[in-house]
């Protein structure tokens, strides 16, 4: 029997499934090897990490999904949302497809395990002022892409978007109504 290498006891495995790996991971802007992964949504983007380090991610996709999230869940745990900074961490094990959910620093301190040669410094995560850098970093990548590589950036996107609520939509027996959000 092979080790865990951090305990995810100290997460809540919620009951949920995640959309498939080509459209959560890819479309909310995680493309590392890590086996756990962390999103949570703060100064107005989402943020990815798997220990090592925070990125950007994709906020759009990030809405999308929260708005999709289960009532009971919506109501224990605070992903982040609007200007509502986050105060937990939604966590996915990308091998077995199973979501988990846990404080922010819990979650992080638990992520961080699985990269012990992590260079970043604990709580950098949250720091607002490194997300702000992140957030300025991603929208600067941005506004300097090349015209067609930004039409590409764009269609992708928009191509995501759609498959995720579709997938929704599938999950929720063609219940969710996009028109409405």
């Amino acid at each position: 029997m092979g080790l865990i290498p951090f305990q995810l006891s100290k997460l809540d495995k919620l009951t949920m499934k995640p959309p498939p790996a080509e459209l959560f991971e890819t479309l909310f802007g995680y493309t590392g090897p890590r086996r756990w992964v962390g999103f949570y949504y703060q100064c107005g983007c989402l943020f990815v990490s798997a220990g090592e380090g925070v990125q950007a991610g994709n906020w759009q996709a990030w809405l999308t999904w929260h708005w999709s999230l289960e009532p009971d869940v919506i109501s224990r745990y605070c992903f982040g949302y609007d200007d509502h900074s986050a105060k937990d961490m939604l966590v996915l094990d990308t091998k077995s497809r199973t979501l988990y959910a846990g404080k922010m620093r819990t979650a992080a301190e638990v992520l961080r395990q699985q990269a012990p040669l992590s260079q970043v410094p604990a709580g950098a995560e949250t720091s607002r002022e490194y997300l702000e850098k992140l957030k300025d970093d991603f929208n600067i990548r941005l506004l300097t892409m090349a015209p067609d590589e930004y039409r590409r950036h764009r269609d992708d996107l928009k191509s995501g978007l759609e498959k995720l609520e579709n997938w929704i939509r599938e999950r929720d027996g063609g219940s969710s109504d996009w028109s409405t959000l």
